[in-house]
């Protein structure tokens, strides 16, 4: 019996139903553009090279992308489009993947839109380099362009008398250089790494129990913490006075927010337990009875859309009618939510998994009443997920507690009961 890959698998399934789509929507990966009259992606709102790339002073390339690594390899993706502009080694490449002080603001992780809106942007702006390189380095050289080429990191003429470091043409300074749409890109003949399967450099990280994830933080005096979630939303805590735990744990209150903080983690979370048995909350509001939801949805429902209206009725045509349900659809992600955060006196730092670190720096620094740039967002890969998981609010309850302990890292994780009680059901 023949063993066949998965690829080739997939390879097989037939040339013109699966193959023709493909290269109409991957075209702008394999094509040369050069008459293209917009800039794609993101890079219409980030026109500079700076915003894309900068070369290190040990001659490797740092590129930045405002979408987060959710394992579906955007990183690896970058990677080889960045090398392959200019004319580099994979190993020669850095990603940043999003950090609202570093990267772009690509808005959220979604939509299976990175490699359209992002790493398009990188090829534009890695090709918009390489020409910008070859240009300074024919300034310095007097050499013409067409007689120089850039090629691991190295610019040199065709006899390869004149070699210069691109870090030592740059030596540090911006670009200071908007790509054009009409730049030269590499022609698809010439690729090493596009459309070649390359093997993603963090999986020997993921597969020795390397810190990777978010999850895997772990800062010097950190502290651990757990939210004591109330049975139901809506429901007040009826306790003027809290029960005192262990010693070693902190029970935090703001409000009906209710959390236990400590230095060892399963402490905290014995802590929760004991907590939610020794305290009271008012009376929960009873959910629908799942028997009778379709008919108690429409009854809590107060608003009412209309999705779409065109033509005229046929008056003499059948008439059809129907009613449609759509219970309430857990996500159910994989792997429970995690953020850890960090008070300074004045800024917060948060790490994070959010799908979106710029519309979560927004909405942290709305809900602590501070100015935005009091707040940085650092995106870590972590569980991701087809709709929304509970990232963001892991990262808030974390920035909450954070204020609280000026100084401390505070990692919050979630567990799979608060996971699927308090998650955004479809």
């Amino acid at each position: 019996m023949q063993t066949v890959s998965r690829r080739t698998f997939i390879k097989n399934l037939g040339c013109l139903t699966v193959g023709l789509p493909l290269l109409n929507a991957c075209g702008e990966l394999i094509a040369n553009p050069v008459m293209q009259d917009q800039l794609p992606g993101s890079l219409k709102r980030f026109p500079d090279i700076d915003a894309w790339l900068e070369v290190l002073e040990d001659n490797r390339i740092r590129v930045f992308t405002g979408k987060i690594e959710l394992g579906q390899g955007i990183t690896t993706v970058i990677r080889q489009i960045a090398a392959e502009e200019l004319n580099a080694s994979l190993h020669q490449v850095e990603v940043v993947t999003s950090d609202t002080e570093r990267t772009p603001d690509e808005g959220y992780t979604a939509g299976s839109g990175s490699v359209k809106g992002s790493a398009m942007a990188v090829r534009f702006a890695a090709a918009a380099a390489r020409h910008k390189l070859l240009e300074i380095a024919s300034e310095k050289s007097g050499i013409s362009i067409e007689n120089l080429e850039l090629e691991q990191g190295v610019i040199s003429d065709r006899t390869g008398s004149v070699q210069i470091a691109m870090s030592d043409l740059l030596r540090g300074k911006k670009w200071e250089t908007e790509v054009k749409p009409t730049v030269p890109l590499k022609a698809p003949s010439d690729y090493k790494y596009v459309g070649l399967a390359i093997p993603r450099m963090q999986i020997q990280q993921i597969v020795r129990g390397e810190p990777f994830y978010v999850h895997d933080l772990d800062f010097d005096g950190m502290l651990h913490a757990r939210i004591c979630r109330p049975p139901s939303y809506n429901s007040k805590l009826m306790d003027d006075v809290l029960p005192k735990l262990n010693p070693d744990l902190d029970v935090v209150r703001n409000g009906n927010f209710l959390a236990v903080v400590g230095q060892k983690e399963y402490e905290v979370i014995r802590g929760v337990v004991e907590l939610r048995a020794r305290i009271q909350w008012d009376a929960p509001s009873a959910l629908p009875d799942a028997d009778s939801l379709k008919d108690d949805l429409p009854e809590m429902s107060d608003v009412e859309e209309q999705v779409e209206r065109s033509g005229t009725p046929d008056s003499v045509g059948q008439r059809f009618s129907g009613t449609f349900f759509k219970p309430y659809v857990m996500h159910g992600s994989i792997g429970p939510a995690c953020g850890v955060a960090h008070y300074d006196g004045e800024k917060y730092t948060i790490w994070t998994h959010s799908q979106g670190v710029y519309p979560l720096r927004s909405a942290l620094a709305s809900m602590l009443s501070v100015d935005p740039s009091a707040v940085h967002v650092i995106g870590l890969p972590g569980a991701g997920c087809f709709g929304h998981n509970c990232s963001d609010d892991a990262a808030a309850d974390a920035a909450v507690l954070a204020r609280q302990y000026p100084g401390r890292h505070i990692r919050v994780q979630w567990s799979r009961e608060e996971e699927h009680q308090w998650e955004a059901l479809g």
